[in-house]
């Protein structure tokens, strides 16, 4: 009986060593990067395009094949809450914008495809044009009160346009 145990204890330890060197080991939890990098080590071939972070958030943006091997924009909104980073949310950019909610926050999202476009707001707040390989642009914006905001366009005219009402 005691090998019996032995063996199933020897099991065990066995079980969890294999999964540990899986896994990539343990993650310390409090660190962005190490995250970051745990969470998207699981997905070939992808790109990090852009990382920022303040205390309590992150976002990730990433270029990745879907299974038909289409590249597509993606954005990972990370959470920093007890001490610990973890993913609340990850979402696709392939629209004019997108709002996506977590955790009583809210991400407004988009891609900009019309050239003559030159800023972006979400309510009074200008956003961030970002590039991707050329043409490509897109922005975020965390509206952490979740409120909802209208989204609009300016064009290098000055004229506005909607991307979203109130």
């Amino acid at each position: 009986m005691r090998d019996f145990l032995i063996g199933i204890i020897a099991l065990a330890f066995l079980s969890i060593g294999n999964w540990y060197v899986q896994s990539g080991g343990f993650v310390d939890k409090s660190d962005f990067e190490e995250v970051v990098e745990h969470v998207l080590k699981s997905r070939e071939g992808l790109r990090v395009i852009h990382k920022e972070k303040n205390q309590d958030y992150g976002v990730v943006v990433y270029l990745a094949e879907d299974e038909e091997l289409n590249e597509h924009l993606y954005l990972g909104f990370f959470q920093h809450a007890n001490e610990e980073w973890g993913l609340a949310s990850t979402s696709i950019i392939d629209d004019k914008w997108e709002i996506d909610s977590a955790n009583g926050q809210w991400m407004y999202f988009g891609l900009v495809t019309e050239p003559s476009v030159e800023k972006i707001f979400v309510g009074d707040d200008p956003v961030t044009l970002r590039s991707v390989e050329g043409s490509t642009r897109y922005w975020f914006y965390l509206e952490p009160n979740g409120y909802n905001y209208p989204i609009k366009g300016i064009r290098s005219d000055g004229s506005e346009y909607w991307l979203k009402e109130k």
